[in-house]
């Protein structure tokens, strides 16, 4: 039985190996669908996540091998970007993240965790569905996810939604 990963805030001394795996994870998405695999989140949003308390990364071993971060509007935390080396995939650690994520969320008192994420790939909405998220309605969609649905769309990314998981809902991460 695989060890379990430990989830735990990020430190500054993390920020160099989450470059690593946001351009490691990015090789997983076909070709075209995300603008530029190389770009990765800038060093001082990095910096600001760890600030605010929102950026969590996953240990095996005493290795990072994935994180999530995120950022609070309204009365929503919004999951910019989960991530887990490849060779580390499938073994429930994006879902580890993902409650670490949702537990600060209720934490907060806030009202729901959102994310924009591809409809069509197996490791993103479908995965999501799968613990919980749901999808917004059109006329649901809060000012800021739009906005953001529309920056993607003009990046060339398409068959973007926006997913949500209202919070008294426990997700199911034994996926």
């Amino acid at each position: 039985m695989p060890k379990p990963p430990l989830i735990r805030h990020a430190l500054p001394s993390d920020l160099d190996v989450i470059a690593r795996i946001e351009v490691s994870a990015a090789t997983l998405f076909p070709a075209g669908r995300i603008p530029d695999a190389e770009e990765t989140t800038p060093l001082h949003e990095l910096h600001e996540a760890v600030a605010d308390g929102l950026l969590w990364v996953a240990e095996i071993s005493d290795e990072v091998v994935g994180f999530c971060i995120a950022w609070q509007s309204e009365n929503r935390l919004h999951l910019e970007e989960v991530d887990v080396l490849p060779r580390f995939g499938r073994r429930g650690i994006g879902g580890a993240l993902i409650n670490a994520a949702v537990e600060e969320a209720r934490r907060r008192k806030l009202a729901e965790v959102t994310l924009t994420t591809f409809a069509d790939l197996a490791w993103n909405a479908p995965f999501y569905r799968r613990i919980g998220f749901e999808a917004f309605n059109a006329d649901e969609l809060p000012d800021t996810l739009a906005a953001i649905l529309e920056s993607e769309r003009q990046l060339g990314m398409t068959q973007r939604i926006a997913m949500r998981l209202p919070l008294g809902t426990t997700p199911q991460t034994e996926c």
